[in-house]
C-alpha cells in the first residue's frame, strides 16, 4: 500500500511539473507574438513615413537620371537601388513577422494528442468525452509531455522568425537612414525642389 501511494504521489508530481512546464511554454507564445506585433508596428511606421516621401524620392531619382553629369546619373541609379532594396528588405521583414503571429496548426509530433486543439476539433464530441473519461494518469503525463514538446517547437520557430525579421529590419533601417541623408543633401542643394 505504501508503494502504491508513493508511486501515485510521484506520478502526480510529474503531472504537476508537466502542467507548469506547459504553462510556461504557452506563455512564451504570447511573448513572441507581442514582440512580433511591436516590431511590426515599428516597421509599418517607418514604411509609412517613407511612402510619404516616395514622391520626393522619385523626383530626386528623375532629376538625377535627367542630368548629363555622370555623378548625378550614378546617384540616381544608387538611390533607385537603395529604395528598391529598402522595400524588398521591409517586405521580407514584414512577412517574417506575419509568420510569427499566424496560428500554427500542425503539430510537430505524429501523435494525435487529446490536449491539442486540432486533434480535439477533428474528432466527435462523444469520442472526445469518452476518451477523456477513460484516460489514465500515465496517459495524461504522456499527453502533457507531447503538448509541451509541440508548443516548445512553436516557440522556437516563432523566435527564429523574429530574429530573422530583426536582421531584415536592421538592414532596411540602414537603407532608410541613407535615403534620409540623400533627401537632406538634395534639399540642401535644391531647397525649392
Amino acid at each position: 500500500m505504501v508503494k502504491k501511494t508513493s508511486v501515485s504521489n510521484n506520478l502526480e508530481n510529474k503531472i504537476e511539473a508537466n502542467c507548469k512546464n506547459l504553462d510556461r511554454a504557452i506563455s512564451w507564445v504570447s511573448v513572441a507574438d507581442n514582440k512580433a506585433k511591436f516590431i511590426l508596428s515599428i516597421e509599418l511606421v517607418i514604411l509609412g513615413f517613407l511612402m510619404t516621401q516616395a514622391k520626393f524620392i522619385f523626383t530626386i531619382i528623375i532629376t538625377f537620371w535627367q542630368s548629363k553629369h555622370i555623378l548625378k546619373i550614378i546617384g540616381g541609379a544608387g538611390l533607385s537601388i537603395i529604395f528598391a532594396l529598402y522595400i524588398l528588405f521591409a517586405i521580407i521583414s514584414i512577412i517574417n513577422l506575419i509568420k510569427v503571429i499566424s496560428p500554427k496548426r500542425k503539430p510537430f509530433t505524429d501523435k494525435k494528442s487529446l490536449f491539442y486543439y486540432q486533434t480535439i476539433a477533428d474528432i466527435s464530441s462523444t469520442d472526445f468525452k469518452n476518451r477523456m473519461k477513460n484516460i489514465t494518469d500515465e496517459e495524461i503525463l504522456e499527453e502533457l509531455s507531447v503538448q509541451t514538446f509541440n508548443i516548445s517547437k512553436v516557440v522556437v520557430k516563432k523566435f527564429d522568425e523574429i530574429q530573422s525579421s530583426i536582421k531584415w529590419l536592421s538592414a532596411s533601417f540602414v537603407l532608410w537612414l541613407i535615403m534620409l541623408i540623400i533627401i537632406a543633401i538634395y534639399r540642401g542643394f535644391y531647397p525649392r525642389g
